[in-house]
């Protein structure tokens, strides 16, 4: 039996070495076996490698990580203690700690047989690089300027397009020639000084770099031409100028003009039940199909509205309305019909500002214990006029293009 005594001088031993004198004198006492196992010459002693024993890698410049040396497994960023000229041997002025990263890499290899694998392994590189990426080149080109004259440009090509060209005055050409991907931008953030990426289905050029929000559009025919300006950045050599979606005042006010019967009647009901919807109010309008659906038991609410006018989830939950038939059916409904579609609208808890329980209806035959709530909702008119709103403008066309100069990413643009 082991006695208490080995015990703990087994458990002093290994607290020791997780120190980071005891990890030097560990690697010294490997050193010395190995030395005397090769037969090279040895005059290393403990106090020398304390104070050769830096605090990172010489090679990665990576952060040592003393006392992880356990005898059987070694860590990357670990120190190891390597002989700069091998057949020299452990002595002082010959030895230094390095990682093991760098001393598995190193290994027994000479100088120069590193150099030779080092340009071997660069020449292969380049080599299979050219074969594989030959859509991706640099190129130095003559053009010719609007007075005749002709000026050398250095070419960033992208699958045969000029995506980055150098200008002998300093600027910087951008073109996507209608390839708005990911890929270009990544392109051109590689080979050139600016921040690109794509956004809003447009590419993007921030001058300034990541986070600043001055950004300009690339075109899609044609170039954007970057010069540097007073304040040191570049900036476009002329305004930029892009085709942006808004509304059309006019054309909202005609189309919300043809429903606005319905419209003043939604305003006056929400007012007058405080924005409350309740559950008997629905009862009296609609009726309650269980249905099974995909094997599952189910609610679905009927309004007893045209086909196809109200938009269904799997689950028998009403998923919206199709905005063409229920702008239409508006116009020609009577003030029931008006109930029945405002039930619709109303017919989501997540668009509810407040809700409460009003009764509980059971499901799946009498040995079920499921039960599916049904609930009273209340309502703010800014959220149904809304969504009213965005029924009109899905129905018909109320847009129309501007142009506007952009200084920044934007939304709905051509």
């Amino acid at each position: 039996m082991t006695s208490l005594r080995v015990v703990k001088r087994n458990e002093s031993i290994k607290n020791y070495v997780k120190t980071k004198r005891g990890h030097i004198g560990k690697l010294l006492s490997n050193a010395k076996r190995r030395a005397k196992d090769k037969k090279l010459n040895f005059d290393l002693n403990l106090d020398y490698l304390e104070s050769i024993a830096a605090d990172e890698c010489p090679v990665f410049k990576t952060k040592f990580v003393w006392g992880r040396y356990n005898g059987r497994s070694k860590y990357r960023e670990a120190p190891s203690l390597d002989r700069i000229i091998p057949e020299l041997g452990y002595v002082k002025h010959n030895v230094v700690f390095i990682s093991n990263r760098a001393n598995s890499i190193k290994n027994d290899a000479t100088e120069r047989e590193l150099y030779d694998v080092a340009d071997w392994l660069h020449e292969r590189t380049k080599e299979v690089l050219n074969g594989y990426r030959d859509w991706e080149t640099i190129e130095r080109r003559i053009s010719v300027k609007t007075d005749g004259t002709q000026q050398e440009v250095y070419a960033c090509n992208l699958y045969g397009t000029d995506v980055v060209s150098y200008y002998p005055d300093g600027a910087i050409g951008l073109q996507i020639h209608t390839y708005a991907t990911p890929t270009t931008a990544d392109f051109m953030s590689c080979h050139s000084p600016f921040y690109v990426c794509k956004r809003y289905n447009k590419i993007w050029v921030y001058p300034r770099g990541h986070g600043v929000d001055e950004a300009y559009p690339i075109p899609h025919e044609g170039e954007l031409r970057m010069v540097m300006g007073e304040d040191g950045h570049y900036k476009p050599e002329k305004p930029v100028k892009i085709e942006k979606i808004v509304v059309d005042r006019t054309k909202a006010k005609e189309a919300r003009e043809r429903i606005k019967p319905f419209i003043e009647w939604a305003r006056s009901f929400n007012k007058l039940t405080d924005g409350w919807v309740m559950h008997d109010t629905r009862e009296q309008f609609a009726k309650y199909e269980e249905v099974k659906d995909c094997g599952w038991d189910t609610i679905k609410t009927d309004y007893m509205l045209p086909d196809g006018l109200v938009k269904y989830r799997w689950t028998g939950t009403v998923d919206g309305v199709d905005a063409v038939k229920t702008y239409e059916y508006l116009q020609t409904c009577s003030d029931e019909g008006w109930m029945r579609v405002y039930l619709v609208l109303t017919d989501n808890r997540d668009r509810a500002e407040e809700s409460r329980v009003a009764k509980k209806l059971k499901i799946g035959g009498e040995n079920s214990n499921r039960y599916v709530e049904l609930r009273d909702m209340k309502f703010r008119w800014e959220a149904l006029q809304g969504i009213i709103y965005g029924i009109v403008h899905n129905a018909v066309d109320t847009t129309k293009k501007i142009e506007v100069d952009v200084g920044k990413p934007m939304t709905k643009v051509v």
